[in-house]
């Protein structure tokens, strides 16, 4: 099967299908990168939107694994399978979930900070548990690992510095910027966890959370920062 990558959504379902559909995606597997936007609307106004996107799915023989992302509620990404707005060809992940596809093996590990976390309620657009979650015991069982997918990114791929509008954020939250260094550092750490083992390949590294498309070659590892509502072609 041919298989995606989708940038943060942010909640905007309509649009991700005018992107299958113009880009004729059939019989494959997309991966989407976190900051799905679920945790907004009600339960069931969710249920509705996202039963919606795989209708069409199911119809292209498509297949969505998604990760969390900080505009995400975390507890869809928790629990036994099948969770709750889990779908026939939607499948919410659990962070450290390794796929199998087309004979590579790809982690998948959500998690980021809000830059705005300081203006929401605990619960209403924020979630303390919303954060990159480093789990050292769950890098060191990893193996024959091709592909890492996070939300956030490490310190070393773009980009490099914080924007406007986070340090206008961080005038309101004195301890934002050292925590968003913190979270990139924690990413650093678990590829050169992941790296320090020979039977993981590492060939390419996919985030987003930035709202850019970049490209960055670390060692020998390929950054790939997927923007907003990007449909992109990996394999």
């Amino acid at each position: 099967m041919s298989i995606y990558f989708l940038g943060d959504l942010h909640g905007n379902f309509q649009l991700a299908q005018q992107r299958i559909v113009q880009q004729n995606v059939q019989d494959s597997v997309i991966i989407q990168v976190g900051d799905f936007g679920v945790g907004y609307a009600s339960f069931l106004e969710e249920l509705k939107a996202v039963g919606e996107l795989n209708a069409m799915l199911k119809q292209r023989n498509t297949f969505m694994y998604v990760i969390r992302g900080n505009h995400d509620n975390p507890a869809y990404f928790q629990g036994p399978v099948p969770r709750a707005l889990d779908q026939s060809h939607i499948t919410f992940v659990a962070d450290y979930s390794v796929l199998e596809l087309n004979q590579q093996r790809f982690l998948l590990v959500g998690g980021a900070l809000s830059i705005d976390r300081h203006t929401h309620n605990e619960g209403e657009g924020y979630w303390q548990a919303e954060k990159f979650v480093y789990n050292e015991a769950a890098i060191t069982a990893l193996h024959g690992i091709d592909v890492v997918v996070t939300h956030s990114a490490p310190n070393f791929a773009p980009p490099f510095e914080f924007s406007d509008l986070v340090h206008t954020f961080a005038a309101q939250d004195p301890h934002l910027i050292q925590d968003l260094h913190e979270e990139r550092t924690l990413l650093a750490q678990m590829y050169q966890q992941l790296a320090r083992q020979s039977s993981n390949p590492l060939t390419h590294w996919f985030y987003g959370h930035f709202h850019a498309s970049k490209r960055y070659q670390h060692q020998h590892t390929r950054m790939v920062l997927v923007a907003m509502n990007e449909l992109l072609f990996f394999a």
